[in-house]
């Protein structure tokens, strides 16, 4: 008979484990989810301020909040070197260095013999997602050895900051570290987002965001006596966004 690989994903950790990994287990399992969730935050942190209208609603002097992106950035590369890449010359599942690929292995050989089959299975079913972290992943090395963790110059071969990694490139690399990181939760839900972020309401990031709209000089650039000329000659884009968060606020259009 073929084996059901999602069988074994239905199963309560402590059913599936040898009883004597069970404390390992979840204790290896908590760093990582502590360390997704981050990933996921910090993802999701980037997306609102890459999607946000910062031209219209921020001075070009301010600075504040492109060092935030570049902080979350440069952290979303690190988590996903520890998460995946990062190893100590040990064989995988006996390393000290903790990742999400040593961790997969060390729950394959703590399984209970009459499961290995089955999460072998599953292993094949996601070896898509693991195949490509394995790829995509050598940009993300690269650019944290040679610019995040440390700054290399080599006279022969210059190092280019702007390297082939973009906000699309870390959300998908997140993705597959999502579906991976489930797998090894069996049935135990574990959101790859604080609760915070996972209620129906506005994210405290957008409220920020918010309040600096409200606060800003385009903003409050109609109660200016020269709005109608000024008005005249701006894009009917910055237009339609100010009514955008006028509505938003429950204040006329403009």
């Amino acid at each position: 008979m073929a084996l059901d690989s999602k069988y074994i994903l239905s199963f309560n950790p402590c059913e599936v484990l040898k009883p004597l990994s069970l404390q390992i287990y979840e204790e290896k399992l908590d760093l990582i989810w502590q360390e997704v969730m981050r990933l996921n935050a910090n993802l999701l942190y980037l997306e609102k301020l890459l999607d946000f209208p910062a031209n219209l609603f921020i001075s070009p002097e301010d600075n504040f909040f492109q060092l935030v992106n570049v902080a979350m950035t440069h952290d979303s590369i690190l988590i996903i070197t520890k998460l995946w890449i990062d190893k100590d010359g040990r064989k995988e599942g006996e390393g000290q260095r903790l990742n999400i690929h040593h961790f997969k292995e060390w729950v394959r050989q703590n399984l209970l013999a009459q499961y290995q089959p089955m999460f072998d299975c599953v292993l094949k079913e996601i070896r898509d997602d693991i195949g490509y972290l394995s790829s995509r992943t050598r940009d993300i090395k690269n650019l944290r050895n040679n610019f995040v963790a440390h700054l290399i110059f080599d006279d022969n071969q210059r190092f280019e900051r702007n390297t082939n990694v973009s906000f699309a490139d870390l959300k998908s690399i997140c993705q597959r570290i999502n579906r991976i990181f489930q797998v090894l939760c069996f049935n135990v839900e574990h959101p790859v987002l604080p609760v915070t972020y996972l209620r129906d309401k506005q994210s405290d990031i957008e409220d920020y965001l918010d309040l600096i709209v409200r606060d800003s000089a385009f903003y409050k650039e109609p109660e200016s006596p020269y709005w109608n000329l000024n008005k005249g000659v701006m894009p009917p884009e910055s237009i339609n966004l100010l009514n955008k968060y006028r509505r938003k606020f429950g204040e006329a259009e403009v």
